[in-house]
């Protein structure tokens, strides 16, 4: 079973009339860019709510973004390199409206305007993108058992609960490589893993899926911004230490619990990010890959490490 996901539709008054998209695919694409009008309501701030409110504005449309949550992107980024975001897109002319649930879509046959508990605001077109949902039109009812998420049980092979039916991509349920938690990691470099793994075992291979790790870019703006891995507000307050560095260059801030790296999210330069995830994916104790003095051979890992090596120790409380 190889499927993917489908768009989560509310039960919200005014779904379903015209110049109201759930952004998943071309064809939504194209509805929104055949849209007639000036003014958009991009409710959700995941990266596809993003992006589509970027090519809104560029397109000189009036665009507002709504989102339930206190930040943009929160899934992706902690509070500080959010509110840099935030601040990218009002400063290009999107208005952000956090903190605030949608209750209506107005207008009779056609979207006039999106009602919030807070505020009405008007438009001519309103796009959804507020989460996404296993597809399982594949799966008969009780025909292979499901996850707390809602995403099809799979082990570590890729196997479901169904004797000789292996499952990947979106549908599924697996585990994250850094907590051990399921759920669902909905990304395409997970996928595509999973299906290498699943397609090997249904061969009559024996290969282990490591876990899924949260890895996403954005461009917001043409700055590119950079998210792998558990953000500080995910881990208890008291557990969790963060290096965050600003510069002319953009932003990066570590996640660190214990002696481990767990997490970086990066605004402007992001080259680092690639290296920093292979340490997170190893669950490299990070004291002592700073205390070794580097090799010629460690020589990307010391570049990776440059300039933050005194600034992390002292965070970690090591000599």
């Amino acid at each position: 079973i190889a499927t993917g996901s489908r768009p989560f539709v509310p039960d919200l008054p005014g779904f379903g009339k015209q110049g109201v998209v759930a952004l998943k695919n071309l064809q939504d694409a194209e509805m929104l860019r055949a849209a007639q009008g000036s003014a958009a309501v991009v409710v959700g701030t995941g990266p596809v709510g993003i992006e589509a409110a970027i090519a809104l504005r560029r397109r000189g449309w009036t665009v507002a973004l709504v989102e339930l949550l206190d930040r943009v992107l929160p899934r992706l980024f902690d509070a500080p390199l959010a509110a840099a975001l935030k601040k990218r897109l009002e400063d290009h002319g999107i208005d952000v409206f956090l903190g605030e649930r949608v209750l209506e879509i107005t207008g009779k046959t056609h979207a006039e305007g999106v009602k919030t508990d807070r505020r009405t605001l008007a438009a001519d077109a309103v796009v959804l993108v507020i989460g996404m949902r296993p597809e399982l039109s594949l799966v008969k009812k009780d025909e292979v058992a499901l996850g707390s998420s809602g995403g099809i049980q799979v082990d570590r092979q890729m196997k479901t609960s169904r004797e000789g039916v292996w499952a990947c991509g979106d549908c599924v349920e697996s585990e994250d490589l850094i907590t051990g938690r399921r759920g669902l990691f909905m990304l395409w470099h997970n996928a595509r893993l999973q299906g290498r793994i699943a397609g090997a075992n249904a061969a009559g291979a024996l290969r282990r899926y490591p876990g899924s790790l949260n890895l996403t870019t954005v461009n917001v703006f043409d700055e590119t911004a950079a998210s792998v891995g558990i953000l500080a507000s995910e881990v208890p307050r008291d557990e969790a230490r963060v290096l965050h560095r600003k510069g002319p260059w953009g932003e990066l801030w570590m996640v660190l619990k214990d002696q481990s790296l767990i997490g970086v999210q990066a605004l402007g330069r992001t080259e680092r990010v690639g290296g920093l995830m292979g340490m997170i994916a190893k669950g490299k104790d990070l004291r002592k890959a700073l205390l070794k003095e580097p090799t010629s051979a460690e020589g990307p890992g010391g570049w990776i490490l440059r300039g933050v090596q005194k600034d992390l120790l002292r965070l970690m409380g090591a000599n």
